[in-house]
């Protein structure tokens, strides 16, 4: 019983500090983009739109493959997808948000 009142304790004080403090949420900046590819290598893709995406407030990007696989990959940062993906530009980042 002592250590159910000390957590609400902790709890309750620890709801007063907030109180005030600033909003630790930043502003959303997600958008999202398509991967347009001109030329499929591997067989597996196709061509045209390939997979969906979006980029993150913090700058990493999430992308889901529309192929017959439906794969899910997360990258840092759209420079990486496209050092990856971009195949010396066959596959392009088409952004759908400004």
């Amino acid at each position: 019983m002592k250590t159910d009142i000390a957590a609400q304790r902790k709890s309750e004080a620890e709801a007063k500090a907030l109180q005030g403090a600033p909003p630790t949420a930043k502003v959303s900046k997600m958008r999202r983009f398509v991967l347009d590819r001109d030329n499929d290598l591997t067989g597996t893709s196709g061509t045209g739109i390939v997979a969906e995406g979006v980029q993150f407030s913090n700058g990493s990007v999430v992308i889901h493959w529309l192929s017959q696989l439906e794969a899910v990959n997360v990258y840092a940062n759209a420079l990486v997808l496209e050092t990856l993906h971009g195949h010396g530009g066959g596959t392009k980042v088409v952004w759908v948000d400004p």
